[in-house]
Protein backbone atom coordinates (compact mmCIF):
# COMPACT_ATOMS: atom_id res chain seq x y z
CA UNK A 1 0.00 0.00 0.00
CA UNK A 2 2.71 2.30 1.19
CA UNK A 3 4.40 1.65 -2.64
CA UNK A 4 1.37 2.24 -4.43
CA UNK A 5 0.52 5.32 -2.26
CA UNK A 6 3.86 6.97 -2.69
CA UNK A 7 4.08 6.56 -6.74
CA UNK A 8 0.31 7.32 -6.97
CA UNK A 9 1.30 10.58 -5.14
CA UNK A 10 4.64 10.96 -7.06
CA UNK A 11 3.06 10.83 -10.64
CA UNK A 12 0.17 13.11 -9.44
CA UNK A 13 2.54 15.80 -7.93
CA UNK A 14 5.16 15.37 -11.02
CA UNK A 15 2.50 16.04 -13.84
CA UNK A 16 0.79 18.59 -12.27
CA UNK A 17 4.22 20.61 -11.43
CA UNK A 18 5.59 19.98 -14.54
CA UNK A 19 2.22 21.56 -16.50
CA UNK A 20 4.82 25.09 -14.75
CA UNK A 21 6.71 24.23 -18.45
CA UNK A 22 3.73 23.96 -20.65
CA UNK A 23 1.49 26.66 -22.11
CA UNK A 24 -2.05 26.67 -19.97
CA UNK A 25 -5.18 29.07 -19.45
CA UNK A 26 -3.04 30.68 -16.57
CA UNK A 27 -0.79 32.23 -18.31
CA UNK A 28 -0.52 35.79 -19.21
CA UNK A 29 0.07 36.68 -22.30
CA UNK A 30 1.66 40.21 -23.29
CA UNK A 31 1.72 40.82 -27.55
CA UNK A 32 3.10 44.03 -30.30
CA UNK A 33 0.56 45.67 -31.76
CA UNK A 34 -0.76 44.14 -35.26
CA UNK A 35 1.04 45.85 -38.21
CA UNK A 36 -1.15 47.76 -40.53
CA UNK A 37 -3.76 46.55 -42.26
CA UNK A 38 -1.63 46.16 -45.96
CA UNK A 39 0.61 44.47 -44.08
CA UNK A 40 -1.60 41.88 -42.64
CA UNK A 41 -3.43 41.55 -46.14
CA UNK A 42 0.68 40.65 -47.12
CA UNK A 43 0.72 38.38 -44.81
CA UNK A 44 -2.82 36.26 -45.80
CA UNK A 45 -1.54 35.72 -49.25
CA UNK A 46 1.89 34.15 -48.96
CA UNK A 47 1.95 30.95 -51.26
CA UNK A 48 4.94 29.03 -48.78
CA UNK A 49 3.55 27.76 -45.87
CA UNK A 50 4.69 29.71 -42.60
CA UNK A 51 7.54 28.14 -41.20
CA UNK A 52 7.28 27.56 -37.45
CA UNK A 53 10.76 26.21 -35.72
CA UNK A 54 9.96 25.03 -31.84
CA UNK A 55 12.12 23.50 -29.69
CA UNK A 56 11.04 19.86 -29.53
CA UNK A 57 11.53 18.15 -25.79
CA UNK A 58 8.60 15.46 -26.36
CA UNK A 59 11.26 12.91 -25.65
CA UNK A 60 11.33 14.14 -22.14
CA UNK A 61 7.79 13.25 -21.07
CA UNK A 62 3.60 12.87 -21.54
CA UNK A 63 3.33 17.33 -21.08
CA UNK A 64 5.83 17.60 -24.36
CA UNK A 65 4.21 15.08 -25.93
CA UNK A 66 1.31 16.72 -25.25
CA UNK A 67 2.52 20.30 -26.49
CA UNK A 68 3.68 18.91 -29.90
CA UNK A 69 -0.25 17.55 -30.30
CA UNK A 70 -1.42 20.97 -29.82
CA UNK A 71 1.03 22.99 -31.74
CA UNK A 72 0.57 20.28 -34.62
CA UNK A 73 -3.30 20.70 -34.22
CA UNK A 74 -3.12 24.34 -33.99
CA UNK A 75 -0.87 24.27 -37.37
CA UNK A 76 -2.75 22.31 -39.15
CA UNK A 77 -6.20 24.73 -38.53
CA UNK A 78 -4.43 28.16 -38.95
CA UNK A 79 -4.04 26.85 -42.39
CA UNK A 80 -0.57 27.38 -44.44
CA UNK A 81 1.70 26.84 -41.44
CA UNK A 82 4.23 24.24 -41.35
CA UNK A 83 5.75 23.23 -37.94
CA UNK A 84 9.28 22.56 -38.04
CA UNK A 85 10.14 21.04 -34.63
CA UNK A 86 14.17 20.85 -34.12
CA UNK A 87 15.53 18.61 -30.84
CA UNK A 88 17.68 20.93 -28.54
CA UNK A 89 21.86 20.28 -29.39
CA UNK A 90 24.04 19.38 -26.90
CA UNK A 91 26.30 21.17 -24.85
CA UNK A 92 26.29 24.26 -22.74
CA UNK A 93 25.27 26.11 -25.58
CA UNK A 94 22.46 23.73 -26.58
CA UNK A 95 19.78 25.93 -26.61
CA UNK A 96 21.74 28.58 -28.84
CA UNK A 97 23.07 26.44 -31.04
CA UNK A 98 19.19 24.70 -31.70
CA UNK A 99 18.27 28.60 -32.59
CA UNK A 100 21.23 28.91 -34.82
CA UNK A 101 20.20 25.50 -36.41
CA UNK A 102 16.59 26.63 -37.13
CA UNK A 103 17.62 29.89 -38.78
CA UNK A 104 19.66 27.88 -40.78
CA UNK A 105 16.95 25.90 -41.90
CA UNK A 106 15.07 28.83 -43.09
CA UNK A 107 11.97 28.68 -40.49
CA UNK A 108 10.00 32.09 -40.76
CA UNK A 109 9.14 32.27 -36.71
CA UNK A 110 10.26 30.50 -33.61
CA UNK A 111 8.87 29.64 -30.49
CA UNK A 112 11.54 30.49 -28.44
CA UNK A 113 12.18 29.20 -24.82
CA UNK A 114 15.21 30.16 -22.06
CA UNK A 115 16.23 28.20 -19.10
CA UNK A 116 17.13 31.73 -17.94
CA UNK A 117 16.34 35.75 -18.21
CA UNK A 118 19.67 36.50 -18.51
CA UNK A 119 20.03 34.77 -22.16
CA UNK A 120 17.13 36.40 -23.41
CA UNK A 121 19.02 39.34 -24.59
CA UNK A 122 21.45 37.31 -26.25
CA UNK A 123 18.53 35.59 -28.18
CA UNK A 124 16.43 38.94 -28.78
CA UNK A 125 20.09 40.06 -30.43
CA UNK A 126 20.09 36.55 -32.40
CA UNK A 127 16.45 36.51 -34.03
CA UNK A 128 16.48 40.32 -34.50
CA UNK A 129 19.65 40.39 -36.78
CA UNK A 130 18.67 36.96 -38.33
CA UNK A 131 15.41 38.55 -39.13
CA UNK A 132 13.16 35.94 -37.90
CA UNK A 133 9.91 36.65 -35.82
CA UNK A 134 10.06 35.38 -32.30
CA UNK A 135 7.52 34.58 -29.65
CA UNK A 136 8.85 34.20 -25.87
CA UNK A 137 7.31 31.27 -24.02
CA UNK A 138 7.04 30.80 -20.42
CA UNK A 139 9.55 33.27 -19.12
CA UNK A 140 8.34 36.33 -17.47
CA UNK A 141 10.76 39.13 -17.46
CA UNK A 142 11.46 40.87 -13.83
CA UNK A 143 14.03 42.66 -15.45
CA UNK A 144 12.56 46.20 -16.58
CA UNK A 145 15.32 47.90 -18.44
CA UNK A 146 16.04 43.90 -20.37
CA UNK A 147 11.90 43.76 -20.65
CA UNK A 148 12.17 47.44 -22.46
CA UNK A 149 14.90 46.30 -24.99
CA UNK A 150 13.11 42.79 -25.26
CA UNK A 151 9.96 44.75 -26.48
CA UNK A 152 11.42 47.26 -28.04
CA UNK A 153 12.85 44.43 -31.38
CA UNK A 154 11.04 44.85 -34.04
CA UNK A 155 10.85 40.81 -34.74
CA UNK A 156 9.28 40.45 -31.19
CA UNK A 157 5.88 39.14 -31.65
CA UNK A 158 4.93 38.69 -27.78
CA UNK A 159 5.38 37.17 -24.45
CA UNK A 160 3.62 34.79 -22.16
CA UNK A 161 4.30 33.61 -18.65
CA UNK A 162 2.61 32.03 -15.60
CA UNK A 163 1.95 33.05 -12.68
CA UNK A 164 4.42 31.24 -10.90
CA UNK A 165 3.91 31.34 -7.17
CA UNK A 166 0.11 31.18 -7.16
CA UNK A 167 0.52 27.90 -9.41
CA UNK A 168 2.92 26.45 -7.18
CA UNK A 169 1.04 27.30 -4.05
CA UNK A 170 -2.38 25.57 -5.36
CA UNK A 171 -0.27 22.53 -6.74
CA UNK A 172 1.37 22.06 -3.35
CA UNK A 173 -1.66 22.98 -1.80
CA UNK A 174 -3.84 19.85 -4.00
CA UNK A 175 -1.10 17.79 -2.97
CA UNK A 176 -1.80 18.03 0.57
CA UNK A 177 -5.54 18.27 0.45
CA UNK A 178 -6.26 15.43 -2.04
CA UNK A 179 -3.34 13.20 -1.40
CA UNK A 180 -2.35 14.06 2.10
CA UNK A 181 1.20 15.11 1.92
CA UNK A 182 2.57 16.45 4.94
CA UNK A 183 6.60 15.24 4.61
CA UNK A 184 7.77 16.83 1.07
CA UNK A 185 10.87 16.99 -0.85
CA UNK A 186 12.13 19.52 -3.83
CA UNK A 187 13.69 19.09 -6.58
CA UNK A 188 14.09 22.69 -7.83
CA UNK A 189 15.74 25.29 -10.02
CA UNK A 190 18.72 26.88 -8.90
CA UNK A 191 18.33 29.90 -6.78
CA UNK A 192 18.47 33.34 -8.21
CA UNK A 193 16.01 31.94 -11.71
CA UNK A 194 13.20 34.10 -11.50
CA UNK A 195 11.03 31.66 -12.44
CA UNK A 196 12.42 29.84 -9.98
CA UNK A 197 11.76 31.73 -6.92
CA UNK A 198 8.58 32.59 -7.20
CA UNK A 199 7.49 28.55 -7.63
CA UNK A 200 9.70 28.55 -4.45
CA UNK A 201 8.05 31.64 -2.62
CA UNK A 202 4.25 29.99 -3.59
CA UNK A 203 5.81 26.20 -2.36
CA UNK A 204 6.93 27.98 0.64
CA UNK A 205 3.67 29.65 1.51
CA UNK A 206 1.98 26.41 1.12
CA UNK A 207 4.12 24.26 3.12
CA UNK A 208 3.69 26.90 6.01
CA UNK A 209 -0.02 27.33 5.33
CA UNK A 210 -0.94 23.44 5.33
CA UNK A 211 1.93 22.25 7.93
CA UNK A 212 3.53 20.77 5.46
CA UNK A 213 7.76 19.90 6.73
CA UNK A 214 10.03 20.33 3.88
CA UNK A 215 12.64 17.43 4.34
CA UNK A 216 15.13 18.26 1.55
CA UNK A 217 15.95 20.01 -1.58
CA UNK A 218 17.87 19.47 -4.12
CA UNK A 219 18.59 21.55 -7.01
CA UNK A 220 19.81 22.84 -10.47
CA UNK A 221 19.63 19.21 -11.78
CA UNK A 222 18.80 19.70 -15.62
CA UNK A 223 19.00 15.91 -16.66
CA UNK A 224 16.50 12.75 -15.65
CA UNK A 225 19.45 10.26 -14.86
CA UNK A 226 20.80 12.86 -12.51
CA UNK A 227 17.35 12.93 -10.89
CA UNK A 228 16.51 9.98 -10.89
CA UNK A 229 19.74 9.26 -8.38
CA UNK A 230 18.13 12.12 -6.52
CA UNK A 231 14.39 10.89 -6.09
CA UNK A 232 16.27 7.36 -5.03
CA UNK A 233 18.64 8.96 -2.26
CA UNK A 234 15.67 11.25 -1.23
CA UNK A 235 13.85 8.07 -0.71
CA UNK A 236 16.57 6.36 1.32
CA UNK A 237 17.69 8.88 3.58
CA UNK A 238 13.53 10.20 4.49
CA UNK A 239 11.37 6.95 4.50
CA UNK A 240 8.70 9.18 5.74
CA UNK A 241 8.34 11.30 2.58
CA UNK A 242 5.23 11.10 1.09
CA UNK A 243 5.28 13.94 -1.80
CA UNK A 244 8.07 15.39 -4.63
CA UNK A 245 7.58 18.94 -5.75
CA UNK A 246 9.61 19.02 -9.31
CA UNK A 247 10.19 21.77 -10.78
CA UNK A 248 10.80 21.61 -14.77
CA UNK A 249 9.02 18.74 -16.71
CA UNK A 250 11.92 17.73 -18.35
CA UNK A 251 13.07 16.00 -15.34
CA UNK A 252 9.55 14.14 -14.66
CA UNK A 253 10.62 10.75 -16.41
CA UNK A 254 13.40 10.52 -14.12
CA UNK A 255 11.45 11.17 -11.00
CA UNK A 256 9.00 8.30 -11.67
CA UNK A 257 12.52 5.88 -12.54
CA UNK A 258 13.49 6.90 -9.22
CA UNK A 259 10.94 6.02 -7.28
CA UNK A 260 9.76 2.67 -9.29
CA UNK A 261 13.42 1.32 -8.20
CA UNK A 262 12.41 1.60 -4.68
CA UNK A 263 9.15 0.37 -5.09
CA UNK A 264 8.89 -1.75 -7.63
CA UNK A 265 5.49 -3.05 -8.92
CA UNK A 266 3.73 -6.06 -7.27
Amino acid sequence: MKMKRMLATLLAGAMMVSLLAACGSGNTPETKKPGNESQQSQSTERTEPYRLGWVDMSGYGTTYQAARTVLESMCQAAGNVELVPVQIAGGSDGLQTTYENMINMGVDGILAVSFSEGSVRLLADLFEESDVDWFLVNRRLSDESLKEYVFSQSKLVGNEFCYEEETAYQMVKKLHEDYGVKNLAVIGLTQGDAAGDLRDQGLARACEEFGIKMLTETRGIASAGDVTNAVEGIISSYPEVDGLFIVGGNVTNGALAGASHLFPPI
